[in-house]
């Protein structure tokens, strides 16, 4: 692998490296570069330039340039580079390691030098091919090599990267000899999962950054099992692909270090398909929910376009919003002969597809729309494919045949070139040829031109698509761009666009998804209601949560006699992320690395932080550079403000967002920080203490101190009763009582508990009732604890609780013998429980003896009922 992609790689923009490496830009030339240069090497997002513009200025100012071969250290990371080249933290990661077949047998035959000389060439192989795919080159070990996708910049398909990544190592090994007979062979594992990524042996010369986990592991071992030539899947992963790539089951198998056999899959190759929707979605679509409206709008510009007022829609929206989905329902709407119109005409598609490993591949998508509808296979000679074209292409002047055959890298039989021959003259005469082309088509039939992903689309492809645009108005073409909000287009001027923004779900949609989901069964309240919270109306993240929440063996199915539906019979806060999501929220957060740290500081504070508090627990940090990350955050749109710093607000997007920044902390980060917001909210917000002792027990407890959280918790639950907020108050004094066991190593707190337990009781008598079965629970223990103590006067209210549940329960009997083991004297020396008023609330009977002690009402209460 070269300097310069590996720099690329560590600044996370390792998409970028085969433009770089087709132009020839060696390290000693990046200095030289320019925003101009940056645009004609296919970089158009301008925050790429600018990161790329600063690393630049980094290097020039006296950053050590490396001249060494690939398998030497990377030079120091460069300024822009994305946090986690620095701070270890946890992350969801596809890990491939390969390694050379026969390695053992060569180095018996070879000349060291030859030896060390083939295992270059096989390193260099294996760079080049996953460099595209932002692979990252973890480690050269020996004749292996151990790769990271997903690190140090995370992809919304990072499996998938792999997988391609893969079968290109081994294409290009098919065709490499060395010295001209040596055939070089590989055999390639691939894992997904979990792994904590940092710097191992700190202070030595042998330091490096490395995945901590299983999953390396795991990878190692699939490779073992793989035969030469071949690639190895581990079951995560193969969930990660949809329906991309043909694989084949490898069953169970028993792997070294592993305690149970694990599922493993074979890949054959990669599926032929014409959107990135249907490679993800080949088997089985969800119900289509909640947009009809967009669908119908779509409807009524097809009809303009079909009566030849062309038309052009862009379709913008978050990731996972529905944008392709659809696309695809306005396809199925428009399959077959059309509505109202003569008989056997019917619709053309012509289908785009942009991708992420080719925005600076000129017209890619354009090429592999000709290969699909002219039907080129891989098994055609050049000869084949060219003639193919050429039947396509119909009766195009020689010219603009010639144009296209070489656009798609084909001999032109020596037909002309256009105009002077020049590569701007060759690429005006290819677009007007692909012009052409579309506009015969359109008068045989009328046309729907999808774009998909026009976000990742190439500088050659918007520029065709833009002479479209400003072509449409007479064509029977509708002209159909889906993209993300940050794409904005060239051509957007145009009279005829229908600019669409999708907007998410409601609750009513997201429930009706949620149904459909689950095959009509319903879930419990609780479960969905948490589903509608955490997903906020993304069609995809509500597929995947309650896809997960459905395998995640927190439901069980209602008992007999109910209707269908599920039982919880988990806690919610087993609830993760779905890892079909996990690289595509990551990916958001890694595109901000410099604003990386204080998002994951906002989520330690919680979906919802202020602007003042971040910056006490970021003291540390200068103003200036906290305000400018919190601003790239609103303006990425991961987080919302309202107000102005220093009196703002702020808000993640979505609560997935914030799980998955608050998720890539390690367990000690999110304990400091947590730390330090108790100890800012108690030193910053004193109205903290009365107004929200919840929120800092929470804090305490998270942050490591126990004993404090205990206190706040037992304080949260005295003001919850002061504001007759009995449900409140009975979960807060739970929290307390839950951490007995962890103070009670340091402490006696026999004491404290009796307390809580009275308060819980008459709490849990409030909110549930004089027979609930928390209250009976509650008082149950204090009796024991009040006799242990010899605190009689607890033990009597304790057995009054007791009591008062078994008279509302008709158990007059247990009561009276509950309270008769008491003498007059200690009933007299009861704390009265209040006034009438106070008791007629709690559910007695009005007395004007409102000093006596509820255990004597109960008392009189029992014998009464028996003498009736």
């Amino acid at each position: 692998m070269n300097d310069v992609t590996r720099w690329l790689q560590d600044l996370g923009l390792g998409d970028y490296a085969v433009a770089f490496a087709a132009q020839r830009i060696e390290f000693d030339l990046l200095a030289d570069l320019g925003d101009d240069d940056l645009k004609q090497l296919g970089v158009t997002a301008l925050g790429h330039r600018k990161r790329l513009l600063k690393a630049i200025a980094a290097l020039s100012g006296g950053a050590r340039m490396a001249t060494e071969p690939a398998t030497t250290a990377p030079p120091p990371p460069a300024a822009g580079a994305p946090q986690a080249t620095r701070d270890a933290e946890r992350r969801q990661l596809t890990v491939m390691f390969c390694d050379l077949v026969g390695s053992t047998a060569l180095s018996g035959r070879l000349d060291p030098e030859d030896l060390q000389q083939l295992i270059r060439s096989y390193h260099d192989a294996v760079a080049a091919a996953v460099a595209p795919y932002a692979g990252h080159i973890a480690q050269f070990l020996g004749d292996g090599v151990l790769v990271y996708f997903g690190y140090p910049q995370a992809h919304e398909d990072d499996a998938a990267r792999a997988v391609r990544s893969a079968l290109s190592i081994i294409k290009a090994l098919q065709t490499q000899r060395f010295n001209g007979d040596t055939e070089l062979q590989t055999r390639i594992g691939i894992a997904t999962g979990r792994v904590v990524i940092g710097e191992i042996g700190a202070g030595t010369p042998a330091a490096e950054r490395s995945a901590s986990g299983e999953t390396p592991n795991l990878a190692a071992r699939l490779q073992g099992q793989a035969k030469p030539g071949e690639i190895v899947l581990a079951d995560a992963t193969r969930k990660l692909l949809g329906e991309s790539f043909a694989l084949e089951s490898l069953g169970r198998l028993d792997l070294k270090g592993f305690a149970a056999p694990l599922q493993a899959w074979r890949v054959l190759g990669e599926r032929t398909a014409a959107t990135r929707f249907e490679a993800q979605h080949m088997q089985g679509l969800v119900e289509f929910i909640g947009r009809d409206s967009e669908v119908a709008l779509l409807l009524e510009r097809w009809a303009l376009a079909r009566d030849g007022e062309g038309q052009a829609v862009l379709l913008s929206g978050e990731a996972g919003i529905g944008k392709s989905r659809i696309c695809q329902t306005l396809r199925d709407h428009l399959r077959g002969p059309l509505r109202d119109s003569p008989a056997g005409e019917s619709v053309a598609t012509v289908l785009l597809q942009c991708s992420p490993y080719f925005s600076s591949s000129a017209l890619y998508p354009v090429v592999q729309h000709l290969e699909r509808t002219a039907g080129m296979v891989p098994a055609d000679s050049p000869e084949v494919r060219a003639s193919k074209l050429e039947q396509l292409a119909g009766a195009l002047p020689a010219a603009s045949l010639g144009c296209l055959l070489r656009l798609m890298g084909l001999p032109d039989g020596g037909r002309p070139t256009a105009g002077g021959g020049s590569p701007q003259e060759e690429k005006v005469h290819t677009l007007e040829a692909l012009l052409e082309l579309l506009h015969r088509l359109s008068e045989r039939q009328p046309v729907l031109l999808l774009v998909e992903d026009a976000h990742w689309i190439d500088p050659s492809t918007e520029e065709f698509i833009a002479q479209v645009a400003q072509r449409v108005h007479d064509s029977s073409v509708l002209l159909l761009v889906t993209c993300r909000p940050e794409y904005t287009p060239s051509w957007g001027n145009s009279s005829q666009l229908t600019r669409h923004s999708l907007n998410r779900l409601s609750n009513k949609h997201c429930t009706a998804l949620v149904n459909a989901l689950t095959a009509g069964k319903a879930l419990p309240a609780e479960v969905l209601a948490e589903i509608i919270r955490r997903t906020d109306g993304i069609p995809l993240f509500v597929e995947e949560l309650t896809k997960t929440v459905l395998a995640s063996g927190l439901l069980e199915d209602a008992p007999s006699g109910h209707a269908p539906g599920f039982v919880l019979r988990g806690s919610l806060s087993a609830l993760a992320i779905p890892a079909t999501l996990q690289d595509s929220l990551m990916a958001r957060l890694d595109r901000l690395a410099p604003a990386k740290e204080v998002a994951q500081v906002g989520a330690v504070i919680g979906r919802e932080f202020a602007h003042r508090l971040i910056a006490d627990v970021l003291s540390d940090m200068p103003a200036p550079k906290l305000e400018a990350a919190l601003t790239d955050l609103v303006r990425s749109e991961l987080v919302f403000r309202r107000g102005t710093p220093p009196d703002a607000s702020y808000s993640f997007k979505h609560a997935l967002v914030r799980d998955t920044a608050y998720n890539s902390m390690l367990k000690s980060q999110r304990v400091l920080r947590h730390g330090q917001i108790a100890v800012a909210l108690e030193q910053g917000q004193r109205d903290a203490m009365a107004t929200q002792p919840e929120l800092l027990a929470y804090h305490h407890l998270e942050g490591g101190n126990p004993q404090t959280a205990l206190r706040y918790w037992q304080a949260a639950g005295d003001s919850a009763m002061a504001r007759s907020a009995v449900r409140e108050a009975v979960s807060h004094y739970r929290a307390a009582i839950a951490l007995l066991d962890t103070v009670q190593a340091t402490q006696a707190y026999a004491d404290v508990e009796l307390g809580l337990r009275m308060q819980l009781g008459n709490a849990a008598i409030q909110a549930e009732g004089f027979t609930s079965a928390c209250a009976n629970q509650s008082f149950a223990r204090a009796r024991d604890l009040a006799i242990a103590l010899d605190r009689p006067d607890e033990q009597v209210q304790a057995c009054g609780g007791m009591a008062a549940g078994l008279n509302a329960a008709g158990r007059y009997g247990e009561a009276i013998a509950m309270m008769q083991r008491f003498g007059p004297a200690e009933l007299a020396r009861m704390k009265p429980m209040g006034r009438a008023g106070r008791l007629a609330r709690m559910g007695y009977p009005r007395t004007n003896r409102g000093e006596l002690a509820a255990a004597g009402i109960i008392l009189a209460e029992a014998r009464r009922e028996l003498e009736n």
